[in-house]
């Protein structure tokens, strides 16, 4: 962490002026290609950090909407869950995001957690039915690291508030009766999880989901303490040694959404597979329900 603070924090502040032109962008960009394209009026970079570290270091220009604000919060029958439409529509334009804008997702890129954040945001923006948004690969650290630019501290940058209206398009979000008439069923939680020698929490069953397959998130990061993918090559190697091939509307699924999120995003936007969905009440839900079954793998 401070040889992350140390990179970010030699870099000097400059200013720079917006040039119009439109950005087109795959879901997926790079921080190099991110270097290129700062100056795009249309181009806004929604930093998700929260806001303690978001002063310390984040890129020119971004709004900081933390993580938390985008789930419901530990009052709520299912903590972490998607919030309420409006409640997206009010935050995006008070922030001053439009349904216009190409929104460019980023997050610190310490470790596989910070990946899954911004790729937790994109689906919920996909939700709301805006379809030009992309995360950035490897978050702030990648691109600290490669020294393509400024690095800036202080407070989220302050933008004209704005009207954002959703088009709701809620395919792809899944259900618990999704996950149980689901042919492909993903469990993007650690081994001892999905094995049942661990529980989520104390009124959690443990075990998974009968028929899921196990692809731990963590394992489609370089490594262990990065926010960057494995190149794509690597990722098919994996789905196929997972026993997950040629998947048409796979399920995927954790404890409340947030590491699922990687995966799903992984199959959706990075091996193409539209019609992939995300279980965002996931285990945290299934296992309190009495009515649905958990599977036990490894009995102790």
């Amino acid at each position: 962490m401070k040889k992350l603070l140390s990179l970010l924090l030699m870099f000097s502040a400059v200013s720079f002026m917006p040039a119009a032109f439109s950005v087109t962008a795959p879901p997926l960009v790079g921080a190099a290609w991110l270097a290129t394209q700062m100056d795009q009026e249309s181009l806004v970079i929604l930093d998700v950090q929260e806001a303690s570290l978001f002063s310390r270091h984040h890129l020119p220009g971004a709004v900081n909407i933390p993580f938390s604000q985008w789930r419901t919060n530990s009052e709520s029958a299912v903590p972490g869950s998607l919030r309420k439409v409006e409640e997206y529509e009010k935050m995006l334009g008070r922030h001053g995001i439009s349904n216009d804008h190409h929104i460019i997702i980023t997050a610190t890129g310490l470790q596989p957690a910070d990946l899954s954040a911004p790729a937790r945001v994109f689906w919920t923006l996909r939700l709301l039915g805006h379809e030009n948004v992309s995360v950035l690969d490897g978050g702030l650290a990648l691109y600290a690291q490669k020294r393509l630019g400024p690095i800036m501290q202080g407070s989220s940058q302050s933008r004209t508030p704005v009207e954002y209206t959703a088009n709701p398009d809620m395919a792809l979000l899944a259900q618990s009766d999704d996950l149980a008439n689901a042919e492909l069923r993903i469990d993007a939680r650690s081994p001892e999880e999905y094995l049942g020698l661990r529980s989520g929490g104390p009124d959690e069953r443990p075990g998974t989901v009968p028929g899921a397959i196990n692809l731990p998130y963590s394992w489609l990061t370089e490594q262990s303490s990065s926010g960057r993918l494995r190149d794509e090559a690597d990722i098919r190697a994996l789905f196929r040694k997972a026993g997950i091939e040629d998947q048409d509307g796979a399920v995927h699924f954790c404890h409340t959404g947030h590491r699922a999120s990687l995966t799903w995003f992984i199959d959706y936007a990075v091996l193409g597979n539209r019609k992939a969905r995300l279980y965002d009440a996931s285990m945290l839900e299934w296992a309190r329900d009495p009515n649905r079954e958990v599977e036990v793998k490894w009995e102790l």
